[in-house]
């Protein structure tokens, strides 16, 4: 789901040619965000009791974080609420014939610090991540360069780049946690925000990792969220390229896996964790001190569902709220405006392809394909991650809602197409993915109102929702939620 592509042999000198005009002083100087040094407030603006109980819905990444920031500032009574039987949320690992397929996050940049520094710690190895190749109908196979030429060649691509730049010095606030302050352009879909602002040829080269990691078509997808993945992508790593220092790939791999990284994570911190404990229903009331509180209601099965109240609630699957507790008037407005995007992934025989690649098929990264025909639920992204075997990984979406049966139809077709031969279906999982603002959302102010919402009856929401659908971005502010408010 977060993927790009394995920097070539001889990408230092071609972009050191394609930037020629770049100033690096300005690539290299970016500073880093403003809201790290954070901050305490409790719900009166006094320093709340280390000893409240908190509960924090979730067990993915922005959960441990959330967790590990308050066990930092000493919170004693945390605890974590998983509905799975493992941590990790829709960071999912599968293993089979004694290798981890990655069904859920998949790759890292050097802007992961905290997963990296974390995997420092519990002493989980990197790896390079695969090299990309596309597939163009027919099953042509085509490199990176290739598709550069195709999108205008190294003069267009490096100036818009450089455009792409001078927009991230200029408007910092974008890529904090949140969405505060955004300039107008970005109150539309991405794809017209990119053409508008000057970038949308570098845009148009990334379009195939942005669709097949599953964050829906350019065409339609809100600019506030996209754009913060195109600074990792395209600014990011190309600044990171074009270094001389550098003596690894951009993008990296956990060994084991990511879910791997969080179990270990989770256990060496000691977190007070109860899996296959989803919650019910929340209700909001008062404390013994006269102050907010939530009755919360979990468990798999009724004989051992429980309820217990909590000082405060940390929700990291905000899009889920409305099937948790009674939305108020104000609270049904901004949620309203949320979407998620059913996304299936499949782990599968497939022979006569391309082994030890991420493949991806640019005709199906757009809305419709060259002769106009939807490109509703067909594989944009399809994955081998060890050379010796025939086993890949592919990655759908639908927006109108296909059955599992319809999508797997689509897949083995979209195998055949590129030159395949599509066999035994091992795994299937389907996501309930990318929860976002809609663009008619941000422009309804549903972004800055869902803010408004923090700490209401002591219930508080991070997560994907709340800045974007990876493990960074989720991580990110659960840290700046945590800081702020605790």
């Amino acid at each position: 789901m977060q993927f790009a592509t394995k920097a070539a042999g001889l990408l230092n000198l071609r972009l050191w040619s394609l930037m020629l005009g770049v100033s690096l002083a300005g690539l290299f100087a970016f500073s880093g965000p403003a809201w790290c040094a954070g901050g305490s407030d409790g719900l009166d603006g006094a320093l709340p009791d280390p000893n409240i109980e908190i509960a924090i819905v979730g067990g993915g990444p922005a959960g441990l974080v959330a967790a590990d920031k308050l066990k930092s500032k000493g919170y004693k009574n945390v605890t974590i609420l998983e509905a799975d039987a493992k941590v990790g949320g829709k960071v999912l690992s599968h293993e089979h014939g004694g290798k981890v397929y990655e069904l859920g996050a998949v790759v890292s940049s050097p802007d992961y610090d905290r997963d990296f520094a974390i995997a420092k710690e519990v002493g989980v190895e990197l790896m390079d991540t695969l090299p990309r190749m596309e597939i163009r109908p027919g099953g042509a196979q085509v490199d990176y360069w290739q598709r550069v030429k195709d999108s205008g060649g190294m003069l267009k691509i490096g100036w818009s780049f450089n455009t792409f730049r001078k927009f991230i010095i200029a408007n910092p606030q974008v890529f904090e946690p949140g969405f505060a302050k955004l300039p107008t352009e970005l109150l539309n879909t991405y794809e017209t925000a990119a053409k508008v602002l000057g970038f949308a040829a570098i845009s148009d080269l990334y379009r195939p990792p942005m669709v097949g990691c599953g964050y829906g078509y350019l065409e339609s997808m809100p600019a506030p969220y996209i754009i913060k993945l195109m600074k990792t992508f395209a600014h990011d790593n190309f600044r990171y390229t074009l270094n001389p220092l550098n003596r690894t790939d951009f993008f990296r791999q956990f060994k084991g896996g990511w879910q791997n990284l969080w179990q270990r994570f989770a256990q060496a911190r000691g977190f007070n964790i109860l899996t296959n404990a989803p919650v019910r229903r929340m209700t909001r009331t008062m404390g013994p001190t006269g102050k907010p509180s939530a009755l919360v209601t979990y468990g798999a099965t009724q004989g051992e569902i429980k309820t217990k109240r909590f000082d405060r609630v940390i929700v990291t699957v905000p899009h889920l709220i409305d099937r948790m507790m009674e939305l108020n008037a104000e609270e049904e407005e901004v949620f309203s405006h949320v979407e998620t995007i059913p996304y299936k992934v499949t782990l599968l025989e497939i022979d006569n392809l391309p082994r030890g690649h991420h493949l991806w098929i640019r005709e199906h990264a757009t809305r419709t394909d060259s002769e106009g025909l939807p490109n509703d639920g067909k594989v944009v992204l399809l994955s081998n991650p060890y050379a010796e075997n025939n086993l890949y990984i592919a990655y759908q979406f639908t927006e109108r809602d296909k059955t599992s049966e319809q999508l797997r139809k689509i897949l083995l077709a979209n195998a055949t197409q590129a030159g395949g031969a599509p066999g035994k279906i091992l795994v299937e999982r389907t996501f309930d993915y990318f929860p976002h603002f809609s663009v008619e959302g941000f422009r309804a102010g549903a972004h800055t109102r869902f803010e408004a919402l923090q700490g209401q009856g002591g219930i508080y929401y991070t997560g994907a929702l709340a800045n974007f659908e990876t493990v960074k971005f989720a991580g990110d502010h659960a840290a700046f939620l945590v800081d702020k408010y605790f």
